[in-house]
């Protein structure tokens, strides 16, 4: 006697099914850095260093290259011409007074001439009043012989004469003056020097000359 199949899935041979196992999956916060990290951090530092120095040699790069496209002219007014002053006689002893003079000598025309002569009065002294150049094309001004004294500066200022026109180039002497040894003075040598800070020689237009100087030596005899 045969045995009835069942028909009970129960009892039915199958396939086993697999078993699927739900994970959750963890959420990944990404947090945004400053921007100077993204720049200075540690893993694009020398990337980000190495694009800076790029970027400044070729700023410098434009800088040079407009520089040399248009470059800076620096323009310097020229001496209005040349200006000798010097003190005659350049050696002299001074046992007794002695006279000694100023003269100027230019190559192009002068508006105006300041001149300051310097003397060690405890070695020195102006002996009387000086006098000044004739010359009627310019006229001069100087310091009374009493104040150089006191100070130890002889000033003169020089301009044009009663036409008012420039002083023609050439040689002037702009003034006489005596000096003597001071009583008392232990020295055996001095000068009488023009003080280039404090002398301009000047033209119409105020530029100022090239000048350039010659002093006095003087030896004090007993």
């Amino acid at each position: 006697m045969q045995q009835a199949q069942s028909n009970n899935p129960a009892n039915s041979t199958s396939p086993t099914n697999p078993t699927v196992r739900l994970e959750p999956i963890s959420e990944s916060v990404i947090v945004p850095q400053p921007w100077y990290r993204r720049i200075f951090g540690p893993v694009t530092r020398t990337d980000t260093v190495w694009k800076l120095s790029v970027v400044a040699l070729l700023i410098v790069g434009v800088f040079i290259g407009n520089s040399m496209k248009n470059p800076q002219t620096t323009v310097t007014k020229a001496a209005a011409g040349n200006a000798k002053v010097s003190i005659y006689p350049h050696e002299s002893k001074l046992p007794l007074e002695k006279s000694f003079q100023l003269w100027i000598t230019t190559d192009q025309p002068v508006s105006s001439a300041d001149i300051t002569l310097t003397f060690d009065p405890k070695a020195i002294q102006i002996s009387r009043e000086v006098i000044p150049g004739v010359n009627t094309s310019y006229s001069v001004q100087f310091t009374s012989w009493t104040q150089a004294n006191k100070t130890g500066a002889l000033e003169f200022h020089v301009k044009p004469g009663t036409t008012n026109n420039p002083i023609a180039p050439g040689t002037m002497q702009f003034g006489t003056f005596y000096f003597n040894k001071t009583k008392g003075t232990s020295s055996t040598f001095t000068t009488i020097a023009v003080n280039t800070e404090k002398t301009t020689v000047a033209n119409q237009d105020s530029i100022p000359f090239t000048v350039s100087t010659t002093d006095t030596s003087i030896t004090l005899s007993p």
